[in-house]
């Protein structure tokens, strides 16, 4: 436990577990407070000590997000349509691993659709490259693999029209949501999205 001045905050080690549980990735953390990944990387390794100002700001943004999706019921009811982000960003399952993780990088998200031809076949996210990356030892020979050997499921596709509250069960069994028009997809949903909006509908 942390003090100063008789405030009392978690350890550090629960950041993650918190970050983790809301569903939103470090590079989305260190965007919303004005740092680095990396450097929200290194105090969830325990890599380093921050001080208690930083350590107070991350987790009062942490826990009011929480209450925000805890509390909020008033967002619930809009359409997937209003929150959605329509330039849809995919990989080709030939692609290799590390474009996959450039394209990732470069749009500041943690997953992307997998497409070949009108066909949404799969997905690929930075959780499950880090996996393959852990259990094969060699982030080479991963980086330079193709993407399709690493898919994971595609991930849903429902109307653009669908209110919120309909899918957010969908949420415990994938990491985003695909939106369609008349058949055709047109948006890509992810937790953090949801969670923002919740947020931002207090």
């Amino acid at each position: 436990m942390i003090t100063s001045k008789n405030i009392y905050l978690p350890e550090l080690s629960e950041i993650a577990l918190l970050r983790r549980r809301l569903g939103i990735t470090q590079h989305e953390l260190a965007k919303a407070l004005g740092v680095t990944q990396s450097y929200i990387a290194k105090i969830e390794k325990g890599a380093i000590s921050p001080s208690y100002e930083r350590v107070r700001e991350i987790f009062n943004y942490l826990l009011n997000l929480e209450q925000g999706v805890m509390n909020s019921d008033k967002g619930l009811d809009i359409p997937l349509k209003n929150i959605h982000v329509t330039n849809l960003v995919c990989v080709h399952p030939k692609d290799k691993v590390l474009d996959a993780v450039e394209l990732m990088w470069r749009h500041g998200y943690s997953q992307l659709p997998v497409k070949e031809g009108d066909k949404y076949i799969g997905s690929i996210s930075e959780s499950t490259i880090l996996m393959k990356i852990a259990k094969a030892g060699r982030a080479r020979e991963i980086y330079l693999s193709n993407v399709e050997e690493h898919m994971d499921e595609a991930f849903p596709i429902v109307s653009e029209d669908t209110p919120i509250k309909s899918v957010l069960s969908l949420f415990e069994y994938t990491s985003a949501i695909l939106t369609s028009r008349k058949g055709k997809v047109v948006g890509i949903v992810t937790k953090a999205d949801i969670i923002n909006h919740l947020k931002n509908s207090k």
